[in-house]
Parts: C-alpha cells; sequence; structure tokens
C-alpha cells in the first residue's frame, strides 16, 4: 500500500501527465513535419526552379531586342541589339526597373543565388534574376504583351509518347473574394488534353516544355484537319470541365479552410465582447452613485455606456455575419486560356515502337533491382503524364534522396536527356543521377553517373545528347 502511495503522489501523476503530453507531441510533431517533407520533396520536383527561369529568358531576350553579354553561368548584362527596333521601346521598360538598384549591380546579372550573394557575403554582388524580381518581371511583362497573340492562336507539337493526336491548353482559374476590389486568393494553373472525341483530362502545365515544337521548314502534319482547327476554336466546354473538375475541388478546399479559421476567429469575437460587457457592467456600476449625486455630465456618460449594453449583442452578431459573408463571397472566377497546341505523335522513330518500349522496360526494372538490393525505397514516376523529367525517385536508408533518369539501349550507344530532363538535372544536380542500362537485349550492364549536369553537359542548352565513351568515363 506505501509503495502504491508513494507511486501516485500529486507530483507523480502531474509528471506522468507531462511526459505523456510531450510524447504526445513530439510524435505529431514528427508526423507534420514528415507530411510537410513528403509535400515539399514532391513540390520540388514540379515547381519552376532556376533551370526552367534561365531558359526562358535566354529565349525571351533575343526577341525583345536584347543580347545577353558575359557568362550565363555566372554573372553576365543585358544590351539591346544594334538597331533593333524593339530595343528602343523595352530598353526603357527594362532601365527603369534595374535604375531600382545601386549602379555598381545594374550590369551584373545572375541565375544563380550562390553569385548574387556569395557565402559570408553581408551585401549582393548581383541580381538574382527570378518571378518576382523588377527585371526578370519586365522581360517576362514585355514578352507576353508581345506575344500574346501567337499563344492565343498555338503551335504544332510532337509527342513520341503519344498514340493519337490531341489539342493541349494552358488554362487558369482564380479564386477570389467578390467584394468591392476583388481578391484573388488563389490560382488553378493546369494543362489540358483534349481528344477528338471531347474527353478532357488533366495534364502538366508544363507539357508543352518536354516536346518537341515543329521545326519551321517542316510541313504542317496532315493529322492537323479542319475539324481540329473547329474543335480548337470551341472553348466553353473545355472552361465547364476546367471548372468542375479543378476550380470546384480547390474553391471548396478554401471555404473549408476559411470556415475552420472561422470557428476560431467566432471565439476571439465572443471573448472579445464578454471582455468589453464586463468594462461596461463595471463601469455603469462606477457611474450610479455619481448620478444619484447628481454630479454633471455623468448621466450622459450612463446614458452611453447603456446604449453600448444594449447594442452590444447585435454588433457581435454583424461581427459573426461579415465572417460568413466572407467565406460566401468566395467564388470561381472566370477560366482564362492562356495558350493552346496541336500535338500529334512523331512521324519519325530510329526503331519500332514495342523493342523501344521493351528496351525502357529492361532498363527501368534492371534499375529498381539495383536500387531496391540497397535497401532503397523506390517509386516510380516514369508515366509519361506526370512529366517530372526523371523515371525514379529512390529513398536510401541514410536519407539520401535520388532523382534516377533511366536510359536504356540494346548496345553501346548514345543517349540524349530531353529538355525537360536536362533542366531537372541542372535543377537538382547532386540529387539528380543518370542511370544507363546497355546491352538491354542480351546481359544488361548498368552505368551511373552522379550530376549529368555538371559532369557531362554543364554548357547545353535544351535536349543534348551524350557519348556513350563520356558515360562509362564518369560513372560510378
Amino acid at each position: 500500500i506505501q509503495t502504491v502511495n508513494n507511486r501516485f503522489t500529486l507530483e507523480n501523476i502531474k509528471k506522468q501527465l507531462e511526459d505523456q503530453q510531450k510524447s504526445v507531441a513530439c510524435s505529431e510533431v514528427k508526423r507534420l513535419l514528415g507530411n510537410v517533407q513528403a509535400q515539399r520533396e514532391s513540390a520540388e520536383t514540379l515547381r519552376m526552379l532556376p533551370a526552367y527561369v534561365r531558359s526562358f529568358f535566354e529565349d525571351a531576350a533575343p526577341h525583345l531586342g536584347y543580347q545577353i553579354e558575359g557568362d550565363i553561368e555566372n554573372t553576365f548584362r543585358l544590351t539591346p541589339f544594334p538597331n533593333s527596333p524593339v530595343g528602343g521601346i523595352c530598353n526603357s521598360d527594362v532601365q527603369n526597373a534595374m535604375n531600382t538598384y545601386p549602379p555598381h549591380l545594374r550590369n551584373r546579372l545572375t541565375f544563380s543565388r550562390e553569385a548574387a550573394l556569395p557565402p559570408g557575403s553581408e551585401k549582393p554582388e548581383a541580381i538574382f534574376l527570378h518571378p518576382g524580381e523588377p527585371i526578370f518581371d519586365e522581360i517576362r511583362t514585355s514578352f507576353l504583351e508581345k506575344f500574346h497573340a501567337e499563344g492565343e492562336r498555338g503551335a504544332l507539337y510532337f509527342d513520341p509518347e503519344a498514340d493519337e493526336p490531341y489539342l493541349f491548353y494552358l488554362a487558369g482559374v482564380p479564386v477570389v473574394r467578390k467584394t468591392e476590389a476583388s481578391q484573388i486568393l488563389d490560382e488553378v494553373l493546369v494543362g489540358i488534353k483534349r481528344y477528338a472525341n471531347n474527353h478532357c483530362e488533366e495534364t502538366p502545365a508544363h507539357l508543352l516544355l518536354t516536346l518537341t515544337p515543329k521545326p519551321p521548314q517542316q510541313p504542317v502534319p496532315t493529322t492537323l484537319s479542319t475539324e481540329w482547327v473547329n474543335l480548337a476554336a470551341e472553348v466553353q466546354s473545355l472552361k465547364t470541365f476546367v471548372t468542375e473538375n479543378l476550380g470546384a475541388p480547390k474553391l471548396a478546399h478554401i471555404r473549408n479552410q476559411q470556415q475552420s479559421e472561422s470557428e476560431n476567429k467566432k471565439k476571439q469575437i465572443r471573448i472579445s465582447f464578454n471582455a468589453r460587457r464586463g468594462e461596461l457592467l463595471k463601469q455603469r456600476l462606477n457611474l450610479k452613485d455619481p448620478v444619484a449625486k447628481a454630479v454633471p455630465a455623468v448621466q450622459t456618460k450612463l446614458n452611453s455606456c447603456e446604449r453600448e449594453l444594449t447594442a452590444l449583442d447585435t454588433k457581435r452578431g454583424e461581427a459573426e455575419a461579415r465572417l460568413m459573408a466572407d467565406i460566401e463571397n468566395i467564388q470561381l472566377g472566370a477560366v482564362t486560356i492562356y495558350t493552346r497546341a496541336f500535338v500529334t505523335p512523331s512521324s519519325i522513330e530510329a526503331l519500332p515502337t514495342k523493342t523501344l518500349r521493351d528496351t525502357e522496360t529492361i532498363a527501368l526494372n534492371t534499375v529498381i533491382e539495383y536500387e531496391r538490393k540497397r535497401g532503397a525505397e523506390v517509386k516510380d514516376v516514369s508515366e509519361p503524364h506526370l512529366k517530372k523529367g526523371f523515371d525514379l525517385q529512390s529513398r536510401h536508408p541514410t536519407g539520401e534522396v535520388r532523382y534516377i533518369e533511366v536510359k536504356g539501349r540494346t548496345g553501346i550507344a548514345s543517349v540524349e536527356l530531353t529538355a525537360n530532363e536536362w533542366r531537372q538535372a541542372a535543377n537538382h544536380r547532386d540529387r539528380y543521377w543518370l542511370y544507363v542500362v546497355y546491352h538491354c537485349d542480351a546481359k544488361p550492364q548498368l552505368y551511373r553517373c552522379r550530376d549529368p549536369f555538371g559532369n557531362l553537359i554543364a554548357k547545353a542548352k535544351g535536349s543534348v545528347t551524350i557519348n556513350a565513351s563520356d558515360i562509362i568515363k564518369e560513372s560510378e
């Protein structure tokens, strides 16, 4: 009995409760951190990272009359092309953006954070170009204004993974709070594939970055008929699809978030009004004695106090009603079609489709088996519709995460990284691996290259071919 009494003292019970709370809190924190980490890794592979930003800037600047002088890998400057008809117009806009910076930085532009602010440096040594930065935004705005009509008209692309032609649309639908000045809370930006039977399906917004544009000298594909042109022009059913399948779920999610937050806000309102009621009751009590003694002006204060007390419940109701109105006023805005394209399967392939796909399957299975034998958790993200720029996401027991692009060949030959794969290799560097499997038709041999961007293709732009000898030389 004495032991039981000692064990269940007030102090011991308090300590046990505290330990349990800490344990629960720690578990919850770990769970939340795990979710955040997973979401971050997923977003990391899809967001517009520096290689995409750089690629857009390099392509857009010459179309606006600017040339890039210096080292694109380090620091460079923008100068108008001599006698460019557009250089003067855009130059004033870009120059205004440049003038927001100190003079010594204006000719030092970079896509590298490290070059902009070297480790240990307290002041920037170059202007880091990225979405949201004034110079980059001015180039982007000028480009979109100049070529908006081309985006509306559309373009032609080849998709080697496609079995039939389709239309691609880049569409956006905002979630707004309708007030006197509508406030955009979020926007859904999506890619849509639309087939000949008018069936629509979601696809990555960056799909066109992974496809091959039709060369100017190549004739228009025979698959682009009048029926396709007419279908591309009719967008009401497409907008309905975007609204119902993508916009509506986003709207419901945001409203649910706002509803959840409103419960806490209502609680705060009640606490605030109850506190004010307590202050007014105390004030009324203190004023009654001076009123009885006919102290000048006190009756006026008491009347004001009484009026505020009477109106308090009404004001609280109005405040809570405004909260609910804010939620009801959250609606979908109009769907915007930013660009469209006609996409058709490639007309020429070096090998029969079945042979290519068999080789890819053998290579993929070889790499998965290799990684799993080393204790890694492997996730296959090679489905064409994902367009991640690599085939496998592998997490090793050490915590290391690898983004693995797999290439298979029947013999020993060069391999090609697409523009999208090149950009992801540039974005992720040490995380990005190129695994090449040779002799897929006999005894597969695996070669693994870490950071192919840095070791094999740093100076390339867009799609790039890598020699087999370089792959074997650099492999681990």
